[in-house]
Formats: C-alpha cells, structure tokens, sequence
C-alpha cells in the first residue's frame, strides 16, 4: 500500500492526527455545503476520499484520527445529538477500515493506480462496497434519532453511498497520486501544456455548468464535451493528470448543478444530484483506467528497452526466433560474430545460418521447442555473413505466453571456434608424441604432478619390463 514518504518522529502521530482532523473537518464541512435533503447527505463526500486516503497512507494508525475527525465533524456541522453523531462517525471510521482491509487481502501491488485491474480493484472496494457500511449505519442513527423517515430509508441510503462513492473516486486518486512522490520537474514547456489543459477544461466546464459564458443555462447533454481533454490529461500526464482534471469537472459541476445550471440543473434535485454522481463517476472510472492503462504501457516499454540494453550489452549471441524458425530479434553480439547486421536478418528465416554442407539440425530443434523442451549446450556449427564457419554453443529455451504455449523461442550463442582449435591441436599434438614413442623403439614413461601420480608407459618399456 501507500506510505508517507516522511521520516518517523517521536511526536508524528500526535502530528499526523492533527492534519487527518483539519482536513477532514475542512473537507466535510465543503461536503455539507453541498447536502440536501436533512442536511447531512451529500451527493459528494470529501471526507470519504480523505479517510481512505489517509488508511492507505498510514495504515490502522489513522483509524482514531479518522473516528475522532468524523465525530467533530458530524456533532459540529450537523444537527444532531453526542450519540447520533457518534454513531455516524462510528460508520465512517468503519467504511474507511473496510476498505483498507479488504485493499490489503486483494490488491497485492504498492500503486493501484499504476494497474488498470488494480484500479478497477479499488473502485469495487472503495467506491462500491465500503460505503455501504457507512450508509447502513449512518441511516439507521438519523432514522433511530427521529433526524429522517424510516420511509425515505431507501432513497437516503442510495443517495449517501453514491456520495461515498463518488468521493472515495474523486478525492482518494487526487490525495495518493499527489502524496505518492514529488511533482516531476518538467520542463517549461511541459508546464505550458498543463496550463493549457486546465485552461480548456475550466472554459468547457463553465460554458456547461454556468452562465458566465452562455446567459441562458444549457439543457443539453454537453458533459461528453471534456472527454477529450481529460484523455489528454490521462496520456499526457497519468493518473496524477486524470486525478487532478477529475477534481476540477467535480468542483465546477456541483458547484453548478446545485445552483440549477447545466445539463442536470433542470431536473428535481433528487434526480439532478443522482445524475451528477452517475456523470462524476463515469468521467473518474474512464480517465482513471486509461491512465493506468497508459502507465502499464509506458513500464513495459521501459522495462523492455531495459532488458534489451542488457542484452546488446552481452558478450554472447542472444537471438529470438518464433516457431517457424523467423528472426525477431537480433544482439549486437550477433552482429559482431556473424557480420549481419539486425535490419538484414530480421524477419528472414534462421536457416541463413546454416552451412551448406552440413546436416539441419534446425527442424529437430523447432520440434524440441514446440513441445515444450529447452536445449542446453549444444555444440555444432554455423557459418557467417562471409561464408566462413564457426563452431558454436548453443543454448535454446522456449519462451511461453499467458497462457502458458510456447510461441517463440530465444537462442544464447557462444563462439568456441578458439576453443575447438585448442583442443584438436592438444589432440594432434598427443598423437604426434605417441606416435613418435612408439616408432623410437625407446623406453619412456611419463608421471603426472597432481594428486593421481597417475604414470604412462610406452610400450617398448612395457616390453623391456614385461
């Protein structure tokens, strides 16, 4: 999960329970400016977003911060008694608890937000299962207060966990992608950009949601308008780009909506506060999976470029082929041993390789692989661009999908062309001495220097000897 990127100091948790309650209480008390109904239900809660947040944050250290901040909140705010507001902070404290515990069993990666089905992971938890405990129990202490009708349970309940909801989807992404690390440092015109962006998305906001630019209010379904630009800010700048787009459409839609302006602002208020949620949420989910869809995408090609340097940085041959024996890839060790370069043999097939005179041993290896073998250290022989020969070792694995087949295959090579010279000229040279003992018709022995003392005769001292 998330951690403070800070040092632990004796006094922290002290510290860190004083900024949980400021923002908490700043942040319900933005949230209940928003409320209708019996002026606790919100069609987004802030605070939601804050309590999961700070949960991930600092783990169930939060958990008094966040009952205590939730207490103030709900006794100081709203209208209601100690126990009813207790009893609701109770459900907040829980709803922020449920979704830390359930986050840790079923997301295993540090950065959800980096992972488009840990994202998706997040939404179900966060945004959907964890506030119906807060809505369950807060209902039933306003309803058992006298505070609401148990006949407006139903509605009440819905209308506060997709406030939840949309809180833990807007405020929560906001809170962790700026919290997780620094702003990067970009450059000026990068920074340029992202004024740009905000420029256009506040412009389109407003001509929607109010009247600055446009005298009468729109009854048009024109929200699809910032998808664009929230697709620019998710390829652009990632989840911490999506987050912060997200926070702006939210700010000035509700801030128009309640105000009877924009697509929704015409409706009665229970149905334009439902709709407004349902376009929030839609809008968060799209641009936040597409950012981390987009940050999957951008780790693989540089955790793919990173392999690749390492292995254009090998002294050995590393070739990849798929089954039909066609070069995908091609090192720059192979460049130096055989003389072809990449851009000549990739997509031709491996065979270029092989001796004219010498038996394909190629087939029997693509069949080896294609069934799931690997071979290890198989000497034999190619020949390079220039038509000389060379021994080789060769080392073949098959190299698996998702799904566990075999679809391509990698070969590591090493030329030992020195290496078989070595050795038959250390056999020539043993022949050469035997045979010249033998024809000397002179007695010798010779008598090695390590441990075996092993002793070698030649045959006409075994003949002297007997």
């Amino acid at each position: 999960m998330f951690r403070i990127p800070m040092k632990r100091r004796d006094n922290s948790v002290i510290a860190e329970v004083a900024v949980l309650v400021a923002v908490y209480f700043a942040a319900a008390k933005l949230g209940l400016s928003l409320a209708f109904l019996n002026g606790s239900v919100s069609p987004v809660w802030p605070p939601t977003g804050v309590a999961i947040a700070a949960m991930l944050l600092l783990g169930y250290r939060a958990t008094p911060g966040i009952a205590l901040a939730a207490f103030l909140a709900n006794y100081l705010l709203t209208p209601v008694g100690v126990v009813t507001a207790a009893g609701i902070a109770t459900g907040n404290t829980l709803e922020a608890v449920t979704a830390l515990f359930l986050l840790r069993i079923f997301v295993k990666q540090e950065n959800f937000f980096n992972r488009a089905v840990d994202f998706l992971k997040f939404v179900l938890i966060a945004a959907i299962i964890s506030p119906a405990v807060a809505a369950t129990i807060g209902n039933l202490c306003i309803d058992l207060n006298g505070s609401a009708s148990w006949q407006n349970f139903g509605h009440l309940w819905l209308t506060w966990w997709s406030g939840d909801g949309v809180g833990a989807l807007v405020v929560t992404p906001l809170i962790l992608t700026w919290i997780e690390k620094p702003p990067e440092r970009f450059p000026a015109r990068r920074w340029l950009e992202a004024a740009a962006l905000a420029l256009a998305l506040t412009i389109i906001e407003l001509w929607i949601f109010s009247t600055f630019l446009y005298r009468e209010p729109t009854r048009y379904p024109l929200g699809h308008f910032a998808i664009p630009i929230l697709i620019w800010a998710a390829i652009r700048f990632g989840p911490r780009g999506a987050a912060t787009a997200i926070g702006l459409i939210s700010v000035i839609a509700v801030w128009g909506t309640t105000r009877g302006v924009g697509p929704f602002g015409q409706a009665n208020t229970n149905d334009a506060l439902l709709l407004l949620q349902a376009f929030i949420a839609d809008l968060a989910i799209t641009s936040l999976v597409l950012a981390a869809i987009v940050t999957e995408r951008r780790r693989a090609q540089n955790a793919a470029s990173f392999a690749a340097s390492i292995v254009d940085s090998t002294a050995d041959v590393v070739i990849g082929k798929d089954l039909n024996g066609k070069i995908l890839s091609w090192n720059k060790a192979a460049e130096r041993i055989y003389g072809y370069t990449a851009e000549e043999v990739i997509g031709r097939p491996i065979s270029i390789l092989l001796p004219p005179e010498k038996p394909d041993d190629i087939k029997q290896i693509m069949a080896t692989l294609q069934s799931g073998g690997r071979i290890e250290n198989y000497e034999t022989v190619r020949m390079t661009k220039d038509g000389r020969e060379i021994d080789v070792s060769l080392t073949i694995s098959p190299i698996r999908n998702a799904s566990g087949e075999t679809t391509r295959a990698s070969a590591i090579g090493r030329d030992i062309t020195g290496r078989k010279r070595g050795e038959q000229a250390l056999f020539e040279s043993r022949e050469w001495m035997r045979m010249t003992m033998e024809g000397s018709r002179l007695g010798t022995w010779i008598r090695s220097l390590d441990e075996t003392n092993r002793v070698q005769w030649s045959p006409e001292l075994e003949r002297i000897f007997g």
